[in-house]
């Protein structure tokens, strides 16, 4: 199958250029979202300000993750350094589906907790924001299997003939 980039593409020799020569501020800000989150969600009784910051984050943290794969994983795993197809990335490399899968699912499930627990501060039915309180550290696990099998994955690429 051809991609729309292939023409673009150069040899797989120039992997360890690309290592390090180019940026890894999509791949350095996405951690540092990430490390963000976690403290924020961790908060036993959130405040309505602290709901609101948990939401925003996941919306940014979702287009760093993708910036990320555009920028940076997608080609050091293709073994292409100018070929930034995340369509290519997503359907080559099984596990970079689940880990993206995985690691879209704890975004939204965070997203879910900042979003309801905004809606029940303002309408003062804080019942259903106690319930989603322990739900809350669940969903960090779901980052961290992600962010796992994404290492685990770039360094099968990296060492890999």
């Amino acid at each position: 199958m051809v991609c729309c980039t292939a023409i673009f593409d150069f040899p797989p020799e120039n992997i360890p250029k690309l290592i390090t020569e180019t940026h890894w501020y999509w791949v350095i800000a996405t951690g540092l979202l990430m490390l963000i989150q976690l403290p924020l969600t961790l908060i036993k009784k959130p405040s309505r300000w602290r709901y609101f910051q948990i939401t925003v984050l996941s919306i940014v943290l979702l287009i760093s993750f993708f910036l990320m794969l555009h920028t940076k994983i997608s080609p050091v795993i293709l073994k292409a350094p100018f070929h930034h197809c995340v369509f290519c990335l997503l359907e080559n490399h099984p596990f970079v589906l689940i880990a993206t899968i995985i690691f879209c699912l704890g975004v939204y499930l965070n997203f879910s907790y900042g979003l309801i627990g905004m809606v029940s501060h303002r309408t003062n039915s804080a019942a259903i924001a106690e319930k989603l309180a322990p739900m809350a550290s669940k969903f960090l696990i779901l980052y961290l299997v992600s962010t796992i099998v994404f290492i685990i994955n770039f360094l099968i690429s990296l060492y890999a003939n």
